[in-house]
């Protein structure tokens, strides 16, 4: 064995940057190969067989504040360095790329005041400058209930941002940074997702809350009859169940695939990450009529998917900073921002008896405002949601 050191860096300032996430991939086809993490000096050393100088690709993924990067075919005696791009520092009104694609704009429906959204995830966190969660519960089993703050994933507070991100002038901004947002934990802190027991228990606490949307960026193979009991539950009580359909290629994952859930696919568009990042293996050969984007080369479809949505390189809020995502799970709380949104236009609707019907005439109007891209139904059901046709062409 011999040992290597992969020295990560800014790029703009070459200061050290830790805690980022390194890759050393020898053989591209199985993934195989060796991960580490950079220290406070921003070096991350690890050991590799003495004859191994060859790597398919070596990449270094940030937790936040950066852009990941990915370098190809990569030769390597004892060192290597690597200097990412920071994120961007502003951005138009401070909307993301897939905010400004579905076009929305500012002072939309006060911001969505008046919307309760449940965010059942791994929590979100209450000490970044751009979150204002209302409130939330735990429950992970077997732990505090009062704990629905705490997210070591970053999965949920990145969801969160994507809805309601504040936008006060240090980060980006959400669909509805009024509306109330509530945390419903699902994730232990050692687990990658929610137990069908815990999903099922936030489901019931978030339609006994009051809450309008449940977004659930979370998914399983298995069609567990609970949770599909508890999905039509709130469809009856009048709660719209958004879900994310999966990032596996194949057939749409569960609770998106149940007749009572709203299942949301992924697409990308060009142009909007730099070229040597990891975003840039999400691309498909699945094109828009205008060739501007991608249905994204996770993205699980079928006849379930009912909307796609803005979701490779999402820009948002996670613990300490900002970093960009890929996944369904950053598609669905695009649909969720935007269906808060047409609640807080149409008060008959927010106000109307907590019924099936209520859901229906969301969905209904949704679907008026949904535009096909061209990739097909089976990746983009109606297609994706526009705010410009939401507010009735006023945008």
């Amino acid at each position: 064995m011999r040992r290597v050191t992969i020295r990560v860096l800014d790029e703009n300032t070459h200061a050290p940057l830790p805690n980022v996430q390194v890759y050393l991939i020898v053989d591209q086809a199985t993934r195989s190969g060796i991960t580490g993490i950079t220290d406070a000096n921003g070096e991350c050393r690890q050991f590799v067989p003495a004859l191994t100088k060859d790597f398919d690709f070596v990449a270094a993924v940030p937790r936040y504040g950066h852009w990941n990067q990915r370098t190809n075919r990569v030769v390597i005696d004892s060192e290597h360095t690597m200097t990412l791009r920071p994120l961007p520092s502003s951005l138009p009104e401070q909307y993301d790329w897939g905010h400004q694609f579905v076009r929305m704009q500012d002072g939309l429906a006060n911001g969505g005041r008046g919307v309760k959204i449940a965010i059942i995830d791994s929590g979100i966190r209450t000490d970044h400058p751009e979150l204002r969660p209302a409130g939330g519960r735990n429950c992970v089993v077997h732990e505090d209930e009062s704990l629905w703050y705490e997210d070591e994933h970053g999965h949920g507070t990145h969801c969160a941002g994507i809805v309601a991100a504040l936008g006060s002038g240090i980060g980006i901004k959400g669909y509805v940074p009024e509306a109330e947002i509530y945390s419903y934990r699902v994730v232990a802190r050692d687990a990658v997702g929610p137990t069908t027991f815990d999903s099922i228990k936030a489901i019931e606490l978030a339609v006994e809350d009051g809450c309008d949307i449940l977004n659930m960026s979370f998914g399983s193979r298995t069609p567990q009859t609970l949770l599909r009991s508890r999905t039509e539950y709130a469809y009856d009580k009048g709660v719209l169940c958004v879900a994310a359909t999966g990032n596996t290629a194949e057939a749409v994952m569960y609770p998106a695939a149940f007749p009572a859930v709203t299942g949301v696919g992924a697409f990308g568009k060009f142009d909007t990450y730099p070229d040597d990042s990891l975003h840039k293996e999400k691309e498909s050969n699945i094109h828009s009529s205008d060739g501007e984007c991608y249905v994204a080369a996770f993205s699980n479809y079928g006849g379930d998917v009912d909307f796609c949505a803005p979701g490779v390189a999402i820009l948002s809020t996670v613990p300490n900073g900002y970093s960009a995502w890929d996944g369904t799970s950053m598609a669905c709380p695009q649909v969720t921002g935007i269906a808060a949104l047409a609640l807080a236009m149409n008060p008959d609707i927010l106000n109307a008896p907590r019924d099936a019907d209520r859901v229906e005439r969301l969905l209904q109007l949704l679907k008026s405002c949904a535009h096909p891209l061209g990739f097909g139904a089976a990746y983009e059901g109606a297609g994706c949601l526009y705010v410009e046709h939401l507010a009735g062409g006023i945008v």
